[in-house]
């Protein structure tokens, strides 16, 4: 013989768990409640629930992080610019380890070595000026 039971619906935020403030809506509706309370929220999904002991869990899914400078907010990604950014990061990923394992970079320099010791030299024995730039008051 089956049995029935009442699950308790509750929201995952974040590591929270979050009772439901209206049973006797959807999901998505006392969802939208919880927007009062937890501003976050506005901005997140309902991810499939969960059935945890007695209670049915829908996490929260935050959106994806944005940056400044993406097209439009979003950077729209297809496959065919997926492959060429792929095949751009090899390629500069390839230069990078020609020029590591160049004979070049591992020599010394006595020319480079002799105008760098000597820069550092005389601005070591460069006579302080006069006014302090970090005490001159800013407007």
């Amino acid at each position: 013989m089956a049995t029935t039971r009442t699950l308790t619906r509750m929201f995952r935020i974040g590591v929270s768990l979050v009772p439901d403030p209206a049973p006797d809506r959807s999901p998505e509706q006392a969802f939208a409640m919880l927007a009062i309370a937890w501003p976050a929220v506005a901005h997140c999904t309902l991810d499939t629930p969960v059935v945890e002991g007695d209670t049915l869990v829908y996490p929260a899914i935050k959106p994806p992080a944005q940056t400044k400078g993406a097209a439009g907010g979003r950077r729209a990604s297809t496959r065919a610019a997926k492959g060429r950014e792929d095949a751009e990061t090899q390629s500069a990923l390839a230069a990078l380890d020609a020029w590591a394992d160049a004979d070049s970079t591992a020599t010394f320099n006595p020319t480079l070595h002799g105008v760098v010791g000597s820069t550092l030299i005389r601005l070591h024995n460069a006579r302080p000026s006069l006014a302090d730039p970090f005490r001159i008051p800013m407007p």
